[in-house]
């Protein structure tokens, strides 16, 4: 289960605030009194751009589900141990401790009549084993996995001690009502780079749903498990296998086999770091939404200030404060004339058309 996105929850209730408000007068009065303010709106970005080598990620993932298959089910073989103990300590005596002994008599201690008494007696044990050199292989390919991948994640922990860097700034004056009003905000804050996912991901998981980092941090986790699991513990200890390797016929054949052998050619001869990052250092435009949201900031905070010297108008003032914007927009739309006039070649018949057909969509 995802956790619980505390910051992501506030914003979905401001969000819906400002649904909310959308129905109030006054809110729609200050959103366009601010908008034809003078406003400036800057936002400044500085991040760590991530470029990983997709080819040895997928490469790690395409042997997790052979690899799981195999150290569920490993090959094994009888390992028979053979030695000499006291016959009181034996268990099970065979035709070939009895071979044993009659070519060995200086193990027997009496013989009366038939009857022949052993000191020491031949014991053979057979239990099954797993350490067949195709089980080493892949004991020793689990633990090369997982110092290439060590290797690479902790290129990426260190991007984690470098700081991501948020600013905006939002400045301006005009009118609201019958106030003159200036505004200044601004927000710096430096948060750290985005580090590696925890939440639990299972082997079988759709890999196509996780951004890169989700999918290294499933791969982690998988291999630390794979290291744990009784195969291993089963094999530890055991002498690595080497390059070049024996193709025997169960690597050579067996279709969980091949791939982790595919794999094992990879990472020997895979000598890239697979990671590098850039800061990104960028000014980008606010969005209407940005604007929205910051315009409902400035006005939260007139609200407020508007409670605290107890100056709070009648909605008919606020009423006439329009109509006066009103009664202003000809020196708004001479100005725009202006500097339209100024920039273009436009003619006195093509600017009234222009007006004309806009006043007619009304």
């Amino acid at each position: 289960m995802a956790k619980e996105n505390k910051v992501m929850r506030m914003y979905g209730d401001f969000c819906r605030f400002l649904r909310d408000a959308e129905s109030n007068e006054f809110y729609t009065f200050f959103q366009k009194s601010i908008q034809n303010s003078s406003t400036a709106i800057s936002i400044f970005e500085k991040y760590v751009e991530r470029r990983i080598d997709m080819r040895w990620l997928v490469a790690i993932e395409n042997v997790i589900i052979p690899i799981d298959s195999i150290i569920r089910k490993p090959n094994t073989f009888i390992k028979r141990e053979e030695s000499i103990i006291p016959i009181a300590q034996a268990r099970n005596v065979g035709p070939e401790s009895v071979r044993h002994l009659a070519q060995h008599t200086n193990l027997i201690s009496s013989v009366e009549g038939d009857k022949v008494t052993p000191s020491k007696v031949l014991n053979i044990t057979k239990d099954d084993s797993i350490e067949t050199y195709e089980n080493r292989f892949i004991y020793t390919l689990l633990r090369n996995a997982q110092f290439f991948l060590d290797k690479r994640v902790n290129a990426l922990m260190k991007d984690t001690k470098r700081a991501d860097l948020f600013e905006y700034q939002i400045e301006g004056n005009g009118k609201i009502g019958q106030d003159n009003i200036e505004y200044r905000f601004k927000m710096h804050m430096e948060t750290p780079h985005e580090q590696i996912d925890e939440d639990e991901q299972l082997i079988n998981a759709d890999v196509s749903t996780m951004d890169p980092l989700q999918r290294i941090e499933r791969l982690r986790k998988i291999l630390y498990t794979f290291q744990g699991s009784p195969f291993c513990q089963a094999l530890r200890g055991t002498l690595p296998v080497r390059s070049p390797l024996v193709m025997t016929n169960v690597l050579k054949k067996n279709p969980n086999f091949i791939k982790a052998v595919q794999l094992w050619n990879f990472i020997n001869s895979y000598d890239e770091l697979g990671y590098s990052s850039d800061y990104i250092e960028q000014y980008r435009s606010p969005s209407d939404d940005d604007r929205a949201e910051l315009f409902a900031i400035v006005m939260l905070e007139y609200v407020m200030m508007k409670k605290q010297c107890r100056k709070i108008e009648t909605e008919e003032e606020y009423n006439e404060a329009e109509i006066s914007n009103k009664e202003g927009a000809p020196f708004i739309i001479t100005r725009s004339i202006e500097e339209l006039i100024g920039h273009f070649n436009f003619t006195v018949d093509e600017v009234r058309r222009v007006f004309e057909k806009e006043l007619h969509k009304k």
